[in-house]
């Protein structure tokens, strides 16, 4: 049996696939051949691509949107949108580094991610931004289909879920 692997990047910091697997998106850091940055693989063309220059340093730093077009990413400089398109759009200021960033949905619309020091989840809703639960988060998360709804079971007893379209204001 020949395996075919592949040596996209030494110089990965943190790495995640999108849903369909035609995208893997990487922080690379200065070892990496495109520089240090949010790089993305485009696995059906074999095209590695810089999408942009920053500081991806931790791992839990990027996560993907289900159709792999956007990547939510914490950076040192704060939490951003950032996608094929050449967005790049902060939606939230560091308060401490490093952030955890959990799921972003398709039209850009939601996105979920935790602060180092300030525990717990955000949800960002349109701009709108919603602590959805404030201990800290060592357990498990999960997705639906369109990274909308959240469902997290955190260290402690407990499983919790969210749907942003139920919020009041």
């Amino acid at each position: 049996v020949v395996l075919n692997v592949t040596l996209i990047d030494k110089g990965c910091t943190d790495v995640v696939m999108s849903y369909t697997g035609e995208y893997i998106y990487m922080g690379t850091s200065e070892e990496s051949k495109l520089g240090k940055g949010l790089c993305v693989y485009d696995v059906a063309k074999n095209e590695y691509s810089l999408i942009k220059e920053c500081n991806i340093t931790e791992t839990f730093c990027i996560a993907v949107s289900p159709d792999g077009k956007t990547a939510l990413v914490s950076r040192d400089d704060g939490v951003f949108m950032m996608g094929l398109d050449g967005l790049d759009e902060k939606i939230y200021d560091p308060r401490d580094i490093p952030f955890h960033v959990y799921g972003v949905s398709d039209d850009r619309t939601i996105a979920y991610f935790s602060a180092y020091c300030e525990h717990g989840i955000y949800c960002w809703n349109e701009g709108e931004l919603v602590k959805v639960y404030s201990a800290i988060l060592d357990g498990a998360v999960a997705f639906n289909s369109d990274c909308k709804k959240i469902l997290f079971k955190p260290e402690e007893k407990g499983l919790y879920y969210f749907d942003p379209a139920t919020m009041t204001r």
